[in-house]
């Protein structure tokens, strides 16, 4: 299988968005377990969606340049996006004493998560599939349970590399810096 530049472009991409949802995700579920970290969570919240969303996006607009099939993948950020403004608004409820309405508009945000973390995981899996790795198929399969998605990412990060090293010959390229003086 000859691998393109446009795929090692790709796959450099995934792998530093894989990075960011792994520490992202992973501290969003220790700040969670730990009470009086809002703030800290609420960080967290932002950096996934100033730095995390965009870096998964901008890997999935070239893997479909390069012809893959990710478009689930989109659906899954725009989804994720709209599941987490619904979480928000639902956790306002109960500040206004509007529990039960809370809790359901809550349940229903995390619904469309569940679904988004999904999709985003069958295009992992597929991707897994195509280069024929089995731990990015694992890693795509994981990134969809809530509790333990940073395993998931950890496990597409450590996979870009060997799919990169076997599509190479065996060789990592790494993009050349320019030394000037």
């Amino acid at each position: 299988m000859n691998m393109g530049e446009t795929d090692l472009q790709a796959l450099q991409q995934l792998k530093d968005s894989a990075l960011w949802f792994t520490v992202i995700i992973f501290l969003s579920t220790f700040f969670i377990s730990i009470n009086g970290f809002m703030p800290l969570l609420i960080i967290a919240a932002i950096l996934l969606f100033i730095i995390g969303f965009p870096k998964l996006r901008q890997a999935f607009e070239t893997f479909k340049t390069a012809g893959k099939h990710v478009d689930y993948g989109f659906t899954g950020l725009e989804l994720i996006l709209v599941g987490f403004i619904i979480e928000v608004i639902g956790s306002i409820f109960p500040i206004v004493r509007l529990v039960f309405v809370g809790r359901v508009i809550s349940v229903f945000g995390g619904i469309l998560v569940f679904i988004a973390s999904l999709l985003i995981g069958l295009v992992l899996y597929n991707l897994g599939k195509f280069y024929n790795n089995e731990l990015l198929k694992v890693g795509g399969i994981i990134e969809i349970i809530p509790v333990v998605s940073f395993i998931g990412w950890l496990l597409v990060y450590v996979s870009v590399d060997e799919i990169v090293r076997r599509l190479s010959g065996g060789f990592m390229l790494y993009p050349q810096e320019q030394v000037g003086g």
